[in-house]
């Protein structure tokens, strides 16, 4: 993965959550079972759903598979990535209740 690659996500989120370094990716791209086959080529942190549109616009644009990441709990592997061409969307950030609809 180059800069250049991570640069658009950095302009959409900001820099401090684009998580581009290997090590970081690769524990993103585990469960607790373990890891998958496959590390993400990318992992982002929108804080906002406008962010996370964004996000999810550039990314199909590229071609990427994109991974949603809750709290990192899971043992089913269900967001750990099967090829490298992968975006996982950390969620974290997303943290807040805007509405409840309650019908």
């Amino acid at each position: 993965m180059t800069a250049e690659f991570a640069r658009p996500f950095r302009t959409l989120i900001g820099a401090d959550h684009v998580i581009e370094d290997a090590a970081e990716r690769a524990y993103y791209s585990s469960d607790i079972s373990g890891a998958g086959d496959a590390v993400a080529a990318l992992v982002v942190q929108p804080g906002s759903t406008e962010e996370l549109a964004a996000c999810v616009q550039h990314a199909a644009s590229l071609g990427l598979a994109l991974i949603a990441r809750g709290g990192g709990m899971s043992y089913s592997h269900g967001y750990v990535p099967t090829r490298d061409h992968s975006i996982i969307i950390d969620m974290r950030r997303l943290d807040r209740i805007v509405e409840i609809n309650e019908q």
